[in-house]
């Protein structure tokens, strides 16, 4: 599973994690259609019991997420989901939604 798992995220970075995603990351914009993918893929339940996965695939596809500078607050967002346990269905994150930007985010820019 874990190696399914990281094949699937290098082949998902490998496609959306270009100069020019990382040059609007740089400018604040943030990375919409990556971000639609990590969620279409499942990858936000990974670590939760019912998804199937283990802490290790966590851990993995997270040093993957670091090796591509993936422009997402993926460590937060899987954390979230992994501490409120398999009964929560939404992404969290660690600052308040308003409208189209995330505010008060911690060590954010």
């Amino acid at each position: 599973m874990e190696q399914m798992i990281l094949d699937t995220a290098q082949r998902m970075f490998a496609d959306y994690c270009d100069k020019p995603l990382l040059d609007q990351a740089e400018r604040g914009e943030f990375a919409q259609t990556l971000w639609q993918a990590y969620l279409t893929s499942g990858f936000h339940q990974l670590g939760q019991p019912a998804s199937g996965t283990e802490l290790k695939d966590l851990y993995g596809f997270v040093q993957q997420c670091g090796r591509f500078a993936v422009p997402l607050p993926i460590a937060e967002s899987v954390l979230g989901n992994l501490w409120l346990g398999d009964e929560h269905t939404q992404v969290v994150g660690i600052g308040w939604l308003q409208g189209d930007q995330i505010e008060q985010v911690r060590w954010g820019r």
